[in-house]
C-alpha cells in the first residue's frame, strides 16, 4: 500500500526536496475560542461540531470556510448515533434483524449511509490516522518542565 510521506519523514530519510514537500495548511487566526453549534444539529452532532472545531483550531488547520463542511460532518455523526440508539431501543441489531434482510431495515441502511458520509468527511479533514499522515499533521505537545529547563541552560 503506498502512502504519501509526511514532511517529517522526508527530512528523516533525507529525501526532502522542495518539489516533494507537502504544502503546509494554515488555519485562520481570528476564529473564536468557543464555537456555537448550528441549531439544526442534534445534541450528538452539536457536541461533535464543537469538539471538531476545537481540535482543528488547536492544530491550526481550521479556516472559516471549513465550518459548513464541519457542520455536515457533525450532522452525519449525529445521525449515525441516533440510528444506533434507535436500533438498541428496538432490542439491538440481532432482534431487530431476525427474519429480515438488511435491505429491508431502514434504520440500518440510514446508519450505514451516515457512517460512510462521516468517514469521508474525517478523511477530508485529516482526522483519521492515515489521513493525518498524508497531510503531514503533527500534533504539537506541550513542553515538559525538563525540556524547558534544558533550553534555558
Amino acid at each position: 500500500m503506498s502512502y504519501k510521506k509526511s514532511n517529517q519523514l522526508k527530512v528523516l530519510h533525507g529525501t526532502d526536496q522542495p518539489c516533494r514537500t507537502n504544502s503546509v495548511i494554515k488555519g485562520d487566526k481570528d476564529l473564536p475560542d468557543i464555537f456555537h453549534a448550528p441549531k439544526n444539529l442534534n445534541e450528538h452532532g452539536k457536541e461533535m461540531y464543537r469538539e471538531l472545531c476545537k481540535s482543528l483550531k488547536k492544530l491550526n488547520l481550521l479556516k472559516r470556510t471549513d465550518l459548513q463542511s464541519l457542520e455536515m460532518c457533525a450532522d452525519a455523526y449525529g445521525e449515525y448515533i441516533e440510528c444506533n440508539l434507535q436500533i438498541k431501543k428496538l432490542g439491538g441489531i440481532a432482534e431487530y434483524v431476525s427474519g429480515k434482510t438488511s435491505q429491508q431495515i431502514p434504520l440500518v441502511t440510514a446508519r450505514n449511509a451516515a457512517a460512510d458520509r462521516y468517514r469521508k468527511f474525517i478523511i477530508d479533514f485529516g482526522l483519521s490516522p492515515a489521513a493525518r499522515n498524508k497531510l503531514g499533521v503533527v500534533e504539537q505537545d506541550e513542553e515538559d518542565a525538563f525540556t524547558t529547563f534544558l533550553k534555558k541552560v
